[in-house]
């Protein structure tokens, strides 16, 4: 196969010139600043490879053919098509080169997450005891979860607060002396921190097919305070509320979108030991959840 050999400061060069006569290539990148350059084929849906990373002018030889070229700089990126061939260094064709969108990826200083997860209940002696004692409902279950979180701090490491709700159960019995009508229910809630490790894993999804679209995968811990209200009616009204710290961990993927705007998924455990009752024990209103959303950085 021939090669070529060009100067990547005229291809940049190029780039900055046309973006004055050209509006979908307004302003180009700064050739004082470090930039990277990547390559591909035209057609080929493979991940571009990472060829020259630098300042000013960098020589390269490259295949003849068509060709793909990725100048990135900062969060900002440009797709430019060249035709490389023996007979010349290079052919170059003004109107295939554009201005990416802006990637708002895991760059992201500020995040929030909004979204709901799907738990599966925990069944403890709270549970067994309620459901010895002729309460219906209250059995292994699935319940909703609803939450807001904001995230603050830098590229990979993340802080953030988030305000959830937790497990919401009943039941009803008939009592076995009386035959009256005797419900238990309780809902509970949770404020915690969080602390993320993101990593950027764009280049395994589809990068050359959506390249403004950033991917990461994040693993995080969360300690946090459960509040819960428990109420039993029955010859008497009777409420309480409890407290108790509040563990969690999760694992999860999030898309971002142009503009800040994304999706996240994620798998997690809580643990919460907070309802504690005289006559029927300790109850976790946490358990496994399935939970995804939508997120807005900037």
């Amino acid at each position: 196969m021939a090669a070529s050999t060009f100067r990547c400061a005229l291809l940049v060069g190029l780039a900055v010139l046309i973006g004055t006569m050209d509006s979908a290539f307004a302003d180009g990148p700064d050739l004082s600043k470090p930039y990277g350059i990547e390559i591909g084929e035209q057609g080929h849906d493979s991940p571009a490879s990472e060829i020259a990373e630098g300042e000013g002018t960098v020589t390269l030889t490259l295949p003849s053919g068509k060709l793909v070229i990725y100048v990135s700089q900062e969060n900002q990126r440009w797709r430019c098509t060249i035709e490389v061939t023996e007979a010349q260094d290079l052919a170059w064709k003004p109107s295939n080169c554009k201005k990416m969108f802006r990637r708002r990826d895991s760059r992201t200083r500020f995040a929030i997450e909004l979204g709901g997860a799907i738990v599966t209940s925990v069944v403890d002696n709270y549970s067994v005891a309620l459901l010895g004692a002729g309460y219906d409902g209250v059995g292994p279950k699935e319940h909703q979860r609803v939450s807001g979180t904001f995230f603050f701090g830098t590229r990979r490491l993340k802080t953030g607060i988030e305000a959830s709700t937790l497990e919401k159960g009943a039941g009803v019995r008939q009592n076995p002396t009386t035959g009256a009508e005797e419900t238990v229910s309780w809902s509970s809630l949770a404020i915690t921190l969080k602390s993320r490790a993101s990593v950027d894993v764009s280049q395994f999804f589809l990068r050359r097919l959506w390249p403004s679209i950033a991917v990461e995968a994040f693993g995080e811990l969360g300690l946090g305070l459960a509040v819960a209200r428990t109420r039993f009616q029955g010859a008497s009204l009777q409420k309480q509320t409890h407290y108790s710290p509040l563990l969690q961990a999760g694992i999860g993927l999030a898309y971002v979108f142009p503009h800040g705007i994304g999706v996240y998924a994620r798998i997690d455990f809580t643990e919460a030991n907070t309802i504690d009752d005289d006559i029927y024990g300790e109850h976790d209103v946490g358990g496994t959840g399935f939970a995804s959303g939508l997120r807005f950085g900037w």
